[in-house]
C-alpha cells in the first residue's frame, strides 16, 4: 500500500480527473489537501470548482503549517507530493521543512514563463525583464536547495524538464508529464469529417498576447485578404476589442464550462499560437473532440502532436510559420484526413487512467528498483 498525501494551493479540473483515477488503483490510499477552493481569476473565466470530495479531499484555512504538520505528522510513512509549491510560501517553507527531515517528497511543476508579458492579461510587467529575470532566480535558489534532496519532479512539458536541467537537477529525477481530462462527448471518433467549402479554424482560450490571438487574428486575415477559404471563431475571456477583426474572423464570447469539446468538435481544426504556454489543455479537450491541432512549439502540449503526427508544430519565431502551415492545409485537405486517423491512438494514451497509472509506476520505482515508468506523451 501507497500511502499518499498530496498538496496544492487550489486543485482545478487539470488535476481532478487524474487525481481521482489514481485514488481508485489498488494499493494506494490518497488525501489531497488544498488551501483555496478555487482561484479568483479561474472564476472570472467561468471556471467552477474541482470537487474534492472525489478524491479524499479538503481544504486547510488556518492555521496552515501547524494543520499541514498534524497531518503528516500522523501519517509518517506517506510519499508527499506538491503540486505547483512555488506558487504559495507556504507551500513552499512546508516543502523544504519535510526534506529537512528525510521525508520522501516529489514535486508537480509547470515551467516558469520567461516572457515580460502577464500570462492573463495583455500587460508588461516589466520592460526590462526585471520580472521575468526575478523569475528565473527565484527558481534557481529554490531548486538549488532542493534539488539534492527531491526524489522526483513530475515536469509539465519538455520546457518544464530543459529548466530543471539548467538548474541542476539530475536527468534520473525527471518524469515527463502532463494534463489530462476524459472524453466528454458520448459520439465515437470519426476518421472522416464532411468538409466545408472554409476551413473552419478555432481559438480557444484567454483573449490575449501570451496566448497569441494577435498571430492568429493576422494570419487569418492575411490569408482571406489573399483569396484562401478560410475562418476563424474565438472564445474565451478578454477584451477582444484590443484586436482588427476581419469579416472571415468571430468573437463567439465564452464557452460554457465543460463543453469545450463539444463546441470545438464542430470545426476543422485548432488554432493555439501561444507565446508561452505551460501545456495547454484545450489542446487534450480538441483531440479527444477527434480535431487536429496547429499550435507553436511554445505549447507544453505540442508534444502529443509530435508524438502520433495529429496535428502541426510551427515556432512563432520564424517569420511567416503559422502563414506556411495553413496555406499547406488550404491547399491539400488530405493532411488533415491523415491527422483524423492519427488521432484515434493518441485518444488512447492522454486518460487520466493512464497518467494515474504512470505516477503510481513513479512512485513504486523509487521502492522497487524493477519497476520502469513509461509515459508515452513525449516522442
Amino acid at each position: 500500500m501507497i500511502y499518499v498525501i498530496w498538496i496544492e494551493s487550489t486543485i482545478t479540473d487539470h488535476q481532478i480527473f487524474t487525481l481521482k483515477e489514481f485514488s481508485r488503483l489498488k494499493g494506494v490510499n490518497l488525501q489531497v489537501i488544498a488551501l483555496k477552493d478555487e482561484l479568483s481569476v479561474r472564476k472570472k473565466q467561468g471556471w467552477r470548482k474541482a470537487d474534492l470530495s472525489t478524491v479524499n479531499g479538503k481544504i486547510i484555512n488556518t492555521p496552515v503549517l501547524f494543520s499541514l504538520f498534524k497531518l503528516v505528522k500522523k501519517n509518517k510513512d506517506a510519499t508527499l507530493i506538491f503540486g505547483g509549491p512555488f506558487d504559495n510560501w507556504v507551500i513552499t517553507l512546508f516543502l523544504i521543512l519535510n526534506l529537512l527531515f528525510g521525508r520522501r517528497v516529489y514535486i508537480l511543476t509547470e515551467p516558469f514563463s520567461p516572457l515580460k508579458l502577464g500570462y492573463f492579461k495583455d500587460k508588461i510587467i516589466n520592460k526590462f525583464g526585471f520580472v521575468s529575470k526575478l523569475r528565473w532566480f527565484k527558481h534557481f535558489v529554490l531548486w538549488s536547495v532542493i534539488k539534492n534532496q527531491i526524489n522526483g519532479v513530475f515536469a509539465i512539458s519538455k520546457l518544464s524538464a530543459f529548466q530543471l536541467k539548467k538548474f541542476g537537477l539530475d536527468k534520473e529525477k525527471i518524469y515527463p508529464f502532463g494534463y489530462f481530462v476524459p472524453r466528454m462527448i458520448n459520439d465515437e471518433l470519426q476518421t472522416s469529417r464532411e468538409q466545408s467549402e472554409y476551413l473552419r479554424f478555432v481559438f480557444v482560450g484567454s483573449i490575449n498576447k501570451t496566448k497569441g490571438i494577435d498571430l492568429a487574428v493576422a494570419a487569418i486575415a492575411k490569408l482571406h485578404n489573399s483569396g484562401f477559404k478560410i475562418s476563424l471563431d474565438i472564445y474565451g475571456p478578454g477584451d477582444i476589442n484590443s484586436f482588427n477583426l476581419s469579416n472571415n474572423i468571430s468573437y463567439k464570447g465564452l464557452i460554457e464550462f465543460g463543453r469545450s469539446q463539444e463546441v470545438i468538435s464542430n470545426y476543422d481544426c485548432l488554432l493555439l499560437p501561444s507565446r508561452y504556454d505551460g501545456w495547454g489543455v484545450v489542446v487534450n479537450e480538441s483531440l479527444l473532440a477527434g480535431v487536429p491541432v496547429i499550435c507553436s512549439k511554445q505549447v507544453g502540449a505540442s508534444v502529443l502532436l509530435e508524438k502520433m503526427d495529429c496535428g502541426a508544430v510551427f515556432d512563432i519565431n520564424i517569420k511567416n510559420s503559422i502563414e506556411n502551415v495553413l496555406i499547406l492545409l488550404c491547399k491539400d485537405r488530405g493532411v488533415i484526413k491523415k491527422w483524423h486517423k492519427n488521432i484515434i491512438d493518441i485518444n488512447k494514451i492522454i486518460t487520466p487512467n493512464c497518467a494515474a497509472q504512470y505516477i503510481y509506476d513513479v512512485l513504486l520505482s523509487s521502492l522497487d528498483k524493477e519497476t520502469n515508468p513509461i509515459i508515452n506523451l513525449y516522442r
